[in-house]
């Protein structure tokens, strides 16, 4: 049996192709992928020396864990297709954020299917995502230890509850698009107070870059570090002062609601 299989090798699921790889979690002889895109197989099979498969039912007959690397409104096709080629020892890891355990297994005729439900994000591309997890129960301690681990190789990744994936996608999913948004208000702003584009993207995406990692490194709540930087009538207090008034905090917050809301009106349950 090979270790790995990856139906679909987006940016979701070259990026954690690559985290296992990098991370030596396991050896590219031991991995095969399957994508619609000839050329894309083509082009990972060049670049990582991965193995290629001619069907999706190929990877599901030859690995222990695979990964459901397809849009959404695939899901339902794939799996039907490669229901009845896992094997006893089949771990299915579904990323879609709107895909639940008992839909999983409902389509595949299989109460007792083992799923490793996983929410990545994008910053997994750099090694540096957030997931949260859910696994079923019938999931070995060995084979838990197994999964966790290939999870960690692309970021951290935290077991919750399933009830509580609508808040990870809104969190973590999701608020990187809120964070590019930042970024560029910041590179807009400090372009209009004279500087090149260049160099403002590099003192926004550092600044925000800096500022989560102070936060993980202390372990201090944002209100408490935020008050650090404001010195009493200086200029950050002026701006956080302004931000207040116009209400960010609370339009982000509504934001994550909303995606959330999006959220459980898309997704499958059963």
């Amino acid at each position: 049996m090979k270790k790995l299989g990856f139906i679909g090798c987006g940016n979701m699921g070259s990026a954690m192709l690559k985290g296992a790889l990098a991370a030596n979690w396991c050896q590219s002889h031991e991995v095969v992928i399957y994508d619609t895109r000839e050329e894309r197989m083509s082009e990972l099979s060049s670049e990582l020396g991965v193995i290629p498969a001619d069907r999706c039912e190929s990877v599901a007959e030859q690995c222990e864990i695979v990964v459901l690397s397809v849009k959404p409104q695939q899901y339902e096709e794939v799996i039907e297709s490669i229901k009845d080629h896992l094997t006893e020892v089949s771990i299915i890891v579904p990323i879609a954020p709107t895909w639940a355990i008992k839909a999983i297994c409902r389509v595949a005729a299989n109460p007792d299917l083992k799923v490793a439900r996983l929410m990545p994000n994008m910053p997994a591309q750099v090694g540096c995502g957030v997931s949260g997890y859910v696994l079923t129960k019938n999931i070995s301690k060995e084979e838990r230890q197994t999964v966790v681990s290939f999870f960690k190789t692309f970021g951290d990744a935290h077991e919750v509850s399933e009830s509580m994936m609508t808040a990870v996608g809104s969190v973590g999913g999701c608020s990187p698009g809120y964070i590019y948004m930042v970024i560029e208000a910041l590179m807009q702003g400090a372009v209009d107070l004279g500087m090149s584009s260049e160099l403002a993207l590099q003192f926004a995406a550092k600044a925000v870059e800096g500022t989560a990692r102070t936060i993980l490194a202390s372990g201090t709540h944002p209100a408490i570090m935020r008050d650090a930087v404001c010195s009493p009538g200086g200029t950050t207090i002026a701006g956080v002062a302004l931000l207040e008034e116009k209400g960010f905090k609370g339009h982000l917050m509504r934001a994550m609601q909303a995606s959330a809301e999006r959220y459980e009106e898309s997704k499958v349950d059963e």
